[in-house]
C-alpha cells in the first residue's frame, strides 16, 4: 500500500460530489462510529465534515452483533488501553464489510483503511482483520487514485 495521498483543495469538491451518490446507491458505506470518530476532531476536515453531513444516507445497516464477534474473534482491533469515552470505528467498519461480503457475496467489497500496521500488544490493524477473513483491503490513496481514473475524470 502507499502513503496517503492528500487530494488537494481543487479537488475535494469533485471527490466528494462523486461519492455522496455512491453512498447513496450502495457502492460506498461506512457504519456511523466512523462519522462519531470523526466528529471528535477540534476542527474536522473535509472527509469528517463531510462523514457527519451524510452519515445518514448509507443504506446498510449497523454490523450485526454475530458480525462484530467473527471480527473480534479474528483480530484485536480495539486497543485495551485506549480512552473509553468512544467507540472505536475499526471493528464496526471491518464487520459492516464483513457483513456486505456475507449478504451480497457477488458483490466486491474492498474496505479502505491506512491501518495496515500491527501495534501489538495494544492493537492489530484493519489490514490484519482483513486478511484474516478474507476482505479486500486498500489504502486511501489507491481508493483516491481508483476515484480519480473511474469517475472524476471519466464520469
Amino acid at each position: 500500500m502507499k502513503e496517503t495521498e492528500v487530494l488537494k483543495i481543487d479537488e475535494q469538491f469533485a471527490f466528494f460530489s462523486a461519492m455522496t451518490p455512491m453512498l447513496q446507491r450502495g457502492a460506498l458505506a461506512f457504519p456511523r462510529q466512523v462519522a462519531k470518530e470523526l466528529a471528535r476532531a477540534q476542527y474536522p476536515d473535509t472527509p469528517g465534515a463531510w462523514a457527519t453531513g451524510v452519515k445518514n444516507l448509507v443504506i446498510y445497516p449497523d454490523p450485526s452483533d454475530d458480525s462484530m464477534a467473527e471480527v473480534l474473534g479474528a483480530a484485536q482491533l480495539i486497543d485495551a488501553n485506549g480512552d473509553d469515552e468512544y467507540e472505536e470505528a475499526d471493528p464496526y467498519l471491518v464487520a459492516m464489510a464483513y457483513d456486505i461480503q456475507e449478504h451480497y457475496p457477488n458483490s466486491r467489497v474492498v474496505v479502505v483503511s491506512d491501518d495496515v500496521k500491527d501495534r501489538l500488544p495494544r492493537k492489530e490493524s484493519v489490514l490484519t482483520a482483513c486478511t484474516r477473513l478474507r476482505i479486500a483491503c486498500i489504502g486511501a490513496s489507491d481508493f483516491v487514485d481508483h476515484l480519480r481514473n473511474s469517475v472524476i475524470n471519466h464520469p
